[in-house]
């Protein structure tokens, strides 16, 4: 008989194993298994890159772990760069750029309590598209969603990116 888990922050069921898992991103193995698909259909076709960058942000703040140096400025980083992209209409391309800026404020972070309810949308939802165009519309709505969900720390995020960046 087939055990199952549910990963603790998206809620995702996936068959139970002992497979890896990010160091400091609390995720089930299988969904971090179901991350690593998602990244390969990415890294395998261009059209299905264009979006890569928001796919990295919303798995990093659907899954943002227990409080660590390491996650409070993972929580930060991610969030400036979908505040950049949805508030401040950056380019994808230039997310990167975003996230890597971020990293010399990361003495003044301090924790933000993750949302309660992070599942609407998980990594297995994109991994049912059947296009590039389709994927790339679903990365979207997950970042968009993922975006909104954080909402009640937005301003801080403001703050530091139209002081600083």
């Amino acid at each position: 008989m087939m055990e199952y888990e549910c990963c603790v922050w998206c809620g995702l069921k996936t068959e139970k194993s002992a497979g890896a898992v990010h160091r400091y991103l609390e995720s089930s193995p299988g969904c971090w298994a179901k991350y690593g698909e998602l990244l390969a259909r990415e890294y395998e076709n261009y059209e299905y890159m264009s979006v890569h960058e928001l796919t990295v942000d919303a798995y990093a703040l659907q899954h943002p772990g227990k409080e660590s140096p390491q996650t409070i400025g993972s929580i930060y980083i991610h969030l400036a760069s979908l505040y950049s992209y949805f508030m401040f209409g950056r380019r994808i391309s230039e997310l990167s750029s975003i996230r890597k800026k971020m990293t010399r404020y990361k003495d003044t972070f301090v924790w933000l309590t993750p949302p309660e309810d992070l599942k609407a949308i998980t990594v297995a939802d994109i991994l049912e598209s059947k296009t590039a165009v389709q994927h790339c519309a679903n990365v979207k709505k997950w970042a968009e969603y993922l975006f909104e969900t954080w909402g009640i720390h937005h301003s801080k995020i403001a703050n530091i990116l139209v002081t600083n960046l």
